[in-house]
């Protein structure tokens, strides 16, 4: 397992692009995991919450574990 954080500038640029995309409440916190996976260029995410993340896959599958 690797972890790959987002520094303060992708961050503010995450947040402004859930904005934009009427992402809101507890599924920024989702938007912003998948902006992490997105930098770390994986392939797929595995998580139990399958459904938390519907939508926000670019690049990268979600898959169950």
């Amino acid at each position: 397992m690797n972890f790959v954080e987002l520094d303060a500038a992708e961050t503010l640029t995450a947040l402004e692009a859930a904005q934009k995309s009427g992402v809101r409440g507890g599924r920024v916190h989702d938007w912003l995991h998948a902006r992490a996976a997105q930098k770390a260029k994986v392939t797929e995410l595995l998580t139990d919450n399958f459904a938390d993340f519907a939508g926000l896959e670019d690049g990268f599958s979600v898959l169950p574990p």
